[in-house]
């Protein structure tokens, strides 16, 4: 089996996390609706394999998509050379970089932090990056950002079944605060032959309302937008939607309760 540093984001792990996410539609209908005929300048944080950047090529004047994984931008650009996709692909600008120490250079309509990528940090870093974020926002400009939150109070291991061949475990761990995926790769005899690892921050809607706000980034509204191909016991998932104070707010900010 591959050793305990595979990842889903290198290598082998890198490829099947794109065969098994490019078919995920979560997330995808409420971003469109909220950046569909804005003619908006995105920054997408994480962007991996371009799930959420290649869904919203048709819809945005430019994206600007970075991730720290080579492998998973190589697979984006080899997307974007498609013939397919020819007509949107010029509006990508795919950009190799760590996003704690990313300068984008200029200033963005929305920021785009989908698939629950958040949690890969932990509480100082999504303070550093959101105090970032602010930043690389337009006045008024919006922050589109998911959160997954397990069930906590059920059980602490779920295991999805994805074909024959791949199967995705989690484990919730409440003492250590975190949330860990395996995706385990089988024989056609049912063996595990390679696994590819990845653990989060657990991190709560209500720390996550207090972070944003510490920012001061004014959520509007979180709405749940479920994992649609995925079997349930997976907890609340859920789209949130904050903005950058615009040059008359003076500092003000509010959080919506929903």
């Amino acid at each position: 089996m591959s050793g305990p540093h595979a990842t889903l984001y290198t290598g082998r792990g890198a490829e099947l996390y794109h065969e098994i996410v490019q078919s995920d539609t979560s997330e995808l209908r409420e971003i469109i609706h909220r950046l569909r005929g804005k003619d908006a300048r995105v920054l997408e944080l994480a962007a991996g394999s371009g799930r959420i950047t290649l869904a919203l090529l048709p819809f945005v004047r430019s994206i600007t998509a970075v991730d720290n994984s080579a492998e998973l931008l190589r697979i984006l650009s080899e997307e974007l050379a498609r013939p397919n996709r020819k007509n949107t692909a010029s509006k990508a600008n795919v950009v190799l970089a760590d996003i704690l120490s990313l300068e984008p250079g200029g200033h963005f309509d929305c920021v785009v932090l989908g698939t629950t990528s958040f949690c890969l940090f932990d509480a100082d870093q999504r303070r550093s990056l959101l105090a970032d974020i602010r930043q690389w926002l337009n006045p008024g400009g919006e922050l589109l950002l998911s959160l997954r939150i397990p069930d906590l109070g059920g059980q602490n291991r779920y295991v999805h079944e994805i074909s024959p061949n791949l199967a995705i475990e989690e484990r919730f761990d409440a003492v250590r605060g975190t949330f860990s995926s395996t995706l385990i790769e089988r024989s056609d005899d049912g063996q595990a032959i390679a696994e590819y690892s990845v653990t989060t921050h657990l991190l709560t809607e209500s720390d996550l309302r207090t972070e944003l706000r510490e920012a001061g980034l004014v959520l509007e509204d979180a709405v749940d937008v479920g994992p649609r191909n995925r079997v349930g016991a997976i907890g609340d998932y859920k789209l949130f939607r904050a903005h950058s104070p615009g040059p008359d707010a003076m500092g003000k900010t509010t959080d919506v309760q929903r």
